[in-house]
């Protein structure tokens, strides 16, 4: 599959030629969930996004490859407006908040602190705080095929996803994709064998400063690395600093939380402060017993049924998720099968890298997982108590992948073909998976708004420019999200409101405006009965706003008598 960005990288999808510009997407629900619930679009995001957070000011931030955007929000409407550059520069993928401070993750592998100072929504300018207080991570511009990828806070601690250097976790030919650590070699996707060193310690890791304001303002101050400034083999296969004993237990450092990983790209917060993150596998075949091997210059497989999919984890301290890592995995103890403190975690949703056969081949529409080649990107957490009882207490997933199609093979005339681009909830307790909105570009990371939407940011297939869109509420399913709807326990469609007091006429037998709907009220429904009835006005006893005050209303004002008007998602 082709992207027109530095992403690709970031996701460990091939890529030789950028695309040409395409249509637009336009994302719909699946059937099960397009009674209940509504699929928004909340307008153009004037770059490619990555990750989003709510600001301390209350506005809404989107990381992009080259900076941070910030909007206006209208948490009832879901409108946003008055966009500001928030941050230029600094090209990455994670944003988060603490206290004052914004945090960003950058391509040159740093975790960069920046403050506003002057409270214009504008952060890092000239004379406020703007430090890197990470620097040089092995990734990124150190010819690495990933990055240092999405951010989270929870209290003072500081998470961060960081991919592996490599495609596969090995060491050697055909270990990374883009470049090489050998200057008489390229990268394999432009010619060369794409020879490697390896891994360094902060390859494939989830990696954390436990108290951030323990870290000074200062160039590098939880650097655990004492001289980064040059990629060297020692560096990589030998300096064991970010998991080192004697640094661990450090809460202004930064330092390995658990390893294993390919590329934790989405990390996300249960509502009781735990973390989960997806993890992109590459392309490899099962070997039924934990691990798989990988294919060369990451060529996609001939049969997709043996691939192993896409994880997502509940990231536990000092553990290892079970990916290749050829130079850490016997040094490392959170790595090391033999260590008296190892502890395998395994992936919460099917990965198919248990599985000796029969094999199946997954389908996007009707998970059984997160899929081969998905590219799971952002995750994130939606409570509210009126989500389809099936979608209640799920991780929502986004699966970036527009379309992949297996390789040709010898004997095999049909190549399958799995689409994702979609949005799909995780059940944290059993990892079954289900779909709920489908045809997006490259749908990339999601966001609560509290309890009335979770946002879902869409980066685009050729052109730059991402979207936001919103998956709503909707109970009584009038196509109108609960969070503006004037009857929110009764679907009414037109929104008639006569006397415009914020409920409607469905909802609303309060006719004198006293907050409660009682005898006073029927007498002036009474008179009303029989009377015309004018669109787009209405008459205020026309309940049901069909043009005629008549029995139809009579029935829905005897049900309103003794209750008062609404609920209005307009109205506290």
């Amino acid at each position: 599959m082709q992207l027109s960005s530095r992403l690709a990288a970031v996701l460990a999808i091939a890529a030789i030629l950028a695309l040409p510009a395409v249509e637009s997407a336009t994302p719909v629900l699946v059937p099960a969930y397009q009674s209940g619930l509504l699929l928004e679009s909340l307008g153009p995001i004037a770059g490619n996004p990555t990750q989003m957070a709510w600001g301390p000011d209350g506005r809404l931030y989107v990381r992009t490859e080259t900076g941070v955007l910030s909007y206006a929000f209208d948490h009832h409407t879901g409108a946003t407006s008055g966009e500001r550059q928030a941050v230029t520069g600094f090209d990455g993928i994670g944003l988060a908040f603490h206290g004052s401070h914004l945090y960003l993750t950058t391509y040159d592998g740093a975790i960069r602190r920046l403050g506003d100072n002057n409270a214009n929504g504008i952060w890092g300018e000239a004379g406020e705080l703007n430090v890197a207080i990470v620097t040089a991570i092995p990734v990124g511009s150190w010819a690495g095929d990933h990055h240092v990828d999405q951010l989270a806070i929870t209290g003072d601690t500081l998470f961060v996803g960081i991919g592996q250097r490599t495609n596969n976790g090995r060491t050697g030919s055909w270990s990374i994709g883009t470049l090489s650590d050998d200057p008489n070699d390229s990268g394999f996707w432009s010619g060369g064998t794409g020879w490697s060193w390896g891994e360094g310690a902060y390859g494939g890791t989830i990696a954390w400063i436990r108290n951030l304001n323990a870290v000074s303002d200062v160039e590098g101050a939880a650097n655990t690395y004492t001289d980064s400034s040059t990629l060297t083999q020692n560096l990589i296969q030998v300096d064991d600093s970010p998991i080192d004993p004697a640094i661990l237990g450090a809460v202004d450092k930064f330092v390995v939380h658990s390893a294993g990983t390919r590329n934790p790209f989405g990390l996300c917060l249960s509502p009781t402060g735990s973390l989960w993150f997806t993890n992109n596998f590459n392309r490899a075949d099962t070997n039924g017993d934990g691990a798989a091997g990988y294919y060369r210059y990451d060529a996609t497989q001939s049969d997709f049924s043996r691939s192993v999919q896409d994880q997502i984890f509940l990231a536990v301290a000092n553990s290892d998720y079970g990916f290749a890592n050829d130079n850490w995995r016997p040094l490392n103890p959170m790595l090391n099968p033999a260590s008296l403190t190892y502890q395998r975690v395994l992936s919460t949703t099917f990965d198919n890298l248990f599985n000796s056969g029969p094999y199946q081949l997954h389908d996007p529409a009707i998970p059984d997982g997160l899929g081969p080649n998905s590219a799971a990107t952002g995750c994130g957490f939606f409570e509210a108590p009126a989500l389809p009882a099936d979608l209640r207490g799920r991780i929502f997933v986004t699966r970036w992948t527009h379309s992949v199609t297996e390789a040709t093979a010898a004997g095999d005339p049909i190549q399958q073909t799995l689409t994702y681009a979609d949005l799909v909830a995780v059940d944290p307790n059993t990892g079954g998976v289900v779909r709920v909105a489908q045809d997006f570009e490259h749908p990339i990371a999601v966001l609560a708004d509290g309890t009335q939407r979770l946002l879902v940011a869409d980066y685009p297939r050729g052109a730059i420019g991402g979207r936001l869109f919103a998956i709503a509420l909707d109970t009584v399913v009038d196509a109108i999200a609960d969070s503006t709807d004037n009857c929110q326990t009764v679907a009414n469609p037109t929104q008639c409101d006569s006397d415009d007091d914020g409920f409607g006429n469905h909802c609303d037998g309060d006719l004198n405006n006293n907050s409660f709907t009682n005898s006073q009220d029927y007498v002036l429904f009474r008179a009303q009965l029989g009377q015309p009835s004018v669109d787009p006005t209405y008459n205020s006893a026309d309940l049901n706003c069909n043009g005629f005050v008549n029995a139809q209303d009579y029935v829905l004002f005897r049900g309103l008598l003794g209750s008062p008007p609404g609920p209005s998602g307009l109205l506290p």
